[in-house]
């Protein structure tokens, strides 16, 4: 048989998800030398990059810029240095969740591109390819770097150890699920008023 002969075949699969935080342009602002600028903005969480359109809808890049702060969709997002690990400092974008003297949250939104896996044999199935969320929630200290933390009981407790106890009684009180972002965000409200 001619090897030459044969005919490779391409396969194209569709890509599940999306690169995007939120496919959706949303209309917003940004402060520039005082003066508010208003754009339709979209962020780009596999680059970590703010998409943004003005009213011709030609499209720009946000420059990476701590100095500007993009608000939209009810969010306000800051570029900023975080540590990633204990000893790696990066700078990217997150969304402020609550700000606070003594304690602030964050959310990193971060996407990743997986490749399709095709199955070694016929016992396993076929994953296509996809943009995987792999977002994490951060904490702050007053003016430290913001850290990852999860969400949950245990993980939030000892963010607030200075006053466990405390927190135990209001998070009983106000039912609250501390695996849901809006009820760890009324939790460091809480903290955050009464320090």
């Amino acid at each position: 048989m001619d090897v030459s002969q044969l005919r490779a075949e391409t396969l194209h699969f569709d890509i599940i998800g999306s690169p995007y935080y939120d496919e959706t342009y949303r209309l917003g602002h940004i402060y520039f030398k005082g003066e508010k600028l208003t754009f339709f903005f979209r962020y780009n969480a596999l680059e970590d990059r703010v998409e943004l359109k003005d009213r011709t809808t030609r499209l720009f890049h946000l420059q990476k810029d701590y100095l500007l702060e993009p608000t939209f969709g009810n969010k306000s997002y800051k570029y900023l240095y975080y540590l990633h690990d204990e000893d790696d400092l990066r700078k990217g974008y997150m969304v402020l969740l609550e700000k606070g003297n003594k304690l602030s949250l964050y959310i990193k939104p971060r996407k990743i591109f997986k490749q399709a896996d095709s199955p070694d044999h016929g016992y396993d199935s076929f994953s296509p390819p996809r943009y995987e969320d792999v977002s994490g929630y951060y904490y702050q200290y007053g003016k430290d770097y913001p850290r990852p933390t999860k969400l949950g009981k245990g993980p939030l407790l000892r963010l607030l150890k200075d006053r466990k106890l405390e927190m135990l009684e209001y998070i009983s009180q106000q039912e609250l699920d501390l695996n849901k972002e809006q009820d760890v965000v009324q939790l460091i409200q809480y903290y955050n008023r009464n320090s």
